[in-house]
């Protein structure tokens, strides 16, 4: 004896706001993301919460005593607001900085002037993630209301 089961589904409009997500284009939310990421890049660098310069840098460049590390020219810093690499499709967004010794003071390691620790600057924090997430649920909600 067969058993004939039938179930309905009843979408009370979810369907057609769902459907409209399908095919989102990200580029509002993600421009808000890149912009809200440039401010809080530039609050590491006013911070500059960075183990300090190390005694044998300040020999070889005493013209830096007194100096936060990664700012006493500002270079690294505007490469990553003004010249970061900023492209934004659809879904995607990439950020950084074009500098060729980034990547040295982002994660630290060897020179032939000795090792530079790690001094992050390019990274998501928690509370970069709240505010980001917070950007696309407002953006979602927009959408479907």
């Amino acid at each position: 004896m067969a058993v004939t089961v039938n179930v309905k589904v009843v979408y009370n409009g979810a369907d057609k706001k769902l459907k409209k997500l399908q095919d989102l284009d990200f580029r509002k939310p993600l421009k808000q993301s890149g912009i809200y990421m440039e401010k809080s890049i530039g609050t590491r660098f006013r911070q500059a919460r960075w183990k300090p310069l190390s005694p044998a840098t300040l020999e070889w460049h005493p013209h830096r005593i007194g100096g936060k590390p990664l700012n006493d020219t500002g270079r690294l810093k505007q490469s990553v607001t003004s010249r970061a690499i900023k492209r934004v499709s659809k879904n995607k967004l990439q950020y950084g900085t074009n500098l060729v010794y980034a990547p040295l003071h982002n994660f630290g390691g060897k020179t032939k002037f000795g090792y530079v620790p790690p001094r992050p600057f390019l990274y998501f924090d928690s509370k970069d993630e709240k505010v980001i997430k917070r950007i696309f649920e407002d953006y979602v909600k927009e959408l479907t209301e």
